[in-house]
């Protein structure tokens, strides 16, 4: 069975906002209602470019990493998730 993009995008949004510890409202604000996030999540809808880029911004992850489905392209992300993680722990001590 073939992942929909619009299951990966939402899956990487999941996967990056439990990561981070973050509820979906942490991630919505008031600019996005959670139901439209959760909707995002589970695939059954795509985020408008305006709003993936909020999510993005939110999670503090380029956009392009939930635009790309290639798994040599997701490996430069990851390292770039972990240089953050770095940050982050050595910002609280």
């Amino acid at each position: 069975m073939k992942i929909s993009n619009t299951n990966i995008i939402g899956q990487k949004i999941r996967q990056i906002r439990q990561q981070r510890n973050m509820t979906q409202n942490d991630v919505c604000g008031e600019e996005i209602t959670r139901n439209n996030l959760s909707l995002i999540e589970s695939g059954k809808s795509l985020p408008s470019l305006p709003t993936l880029c909020l999510i993005a911004e939110r999670l503090n992850v380029p956009v392009g990493y939930f635009l790309t489905s290639d798994s040599a392209e997701d490996a430069k992300f990851a390292n770039f998730f972990a240089l953050y993680d770095i940050k982050d722990a050595f910002a609280k001590g």
